[in-house]
């Protein structure tokens, strides 16, 4: 290995070269396999500036960044070409020159920290009832009532329930995007493909979404609440990116004070109410 001889620098750092005798290879760096040969190269082929030398050999270019070659490297340059190690120079260290645990970058994020499990707003209902819930796209939901033994027989009765007499349907995981302004019926208009702004209070119409190249972004139903209160129902698994969408057209075309946003899919419930007694239940 080298050893530090020569004229002391002026802050003690020593320029460096190898053992005199030395007839096998002398590695410098070695995880890229640098030796005192390929330095000496180097430097006969004018490459004695850091920055050259550096990548004409691949000194301090592995994992550790040159913690555990680099000075052994500049101090044999230094030696070769007579200056002092200050004024060879060094590269720049870039992290993470020590091994880290990948652990370290994933931190907290990790199970439910990194994707929590959202919950419907009538959840204790449903637990009330007896439901046994599961895991559907990132929401716990009721799977079936009646605890695990009778899974089968309790799914059976709720589709004959639905289909002979009434059955309520939670399907408030359908994103609820609230459109709120003096020129939220503009808005919901240049958001869908159909007019939407001649709906009035109280009443819903169905309509699409499209992208900017002309292709179906999305659809649902659009409910208007007042005169200038809209609430935008969405894909499940689509809220997300539809809230981005109308986040994006209402700083861009309508500016400040015109178009509030709120996302409420987390505060507002939605039921479906279906079977033949529908109406009856509703009356």
């Amino acid at each position: 290995t080298p050893r530090s001889t020569g004229p002391e620098a002026t802050d003690g750092i020593l320029p460096a070269w190898p053992m005199p005798g030395s007839k096998g290879r002398i590695w410098i760096d070695y995880q890229n396999d640098v030796t005192v040969k390929d330095v000496e190269l180097a430097a006969r082929e004018n490459f004695v500036s850091v920055e050259h030398l550096k990548r004409y050999t691949t000194l301090g270019m592995a994992t550790d960044q040159g913690k555990t070659s680099n000075l052994p490297g500049l101090a044999l340059m230094a030696g070769i070409t007579g200056r002092t190690v200050p004024e060879v120079g060094t590269t720049t260290y870039r992290p993470p020159f020590t091994p880290v645990p990948l652990a370290s970058f994933a931190g907290a994020r990790v199970g439910e920290l990194m994707a929590p499990v959202r919950r419907l707003p009538l959840e204790n209902v449903h637990r009330a009832s007896g439901a046994v819930f599961q895991e559907y796209g990132g929401w716990l939901r009721p799977a079936h009532y009646g605890g695990n033994a009778d899974a089968e027989r309790s799914i059976a009765d709720e589709a004959r329930r639905a289909r002979q007499s009434v059955a309520l349907f939670d399907g408030s995981t359908l994103g609820k995007i609230e459109v709120i302004g003096p020129q939220a019926a503009a808005f919901v208009d240049f958001l869908y493909y159909n007019t939407m702004s001649t709906l009035k209070p109280g009443r819903c119409r169905y309509g699409f979404m499209l992208s900017e190249n002309g292709v179906v972004f999305d659809d649902g139903v659009l409910v208007r609440l007042d005169e200038h209160r809209f609430v935008v129902s969405c894909s499940s698994s689509h809220v997300a990116a539809v809230h981005a969408r109308l986040e994006e057209w209402r700083q861009d075309r309508f500016g400040r004070g015109a178009v509030y946003l709120h996302n409420a899919t987390p505060d507002m419930a939605t039921l479906t109410v279906s079977g033949p007694n529908a109406r009856k239940l509703l009356e």
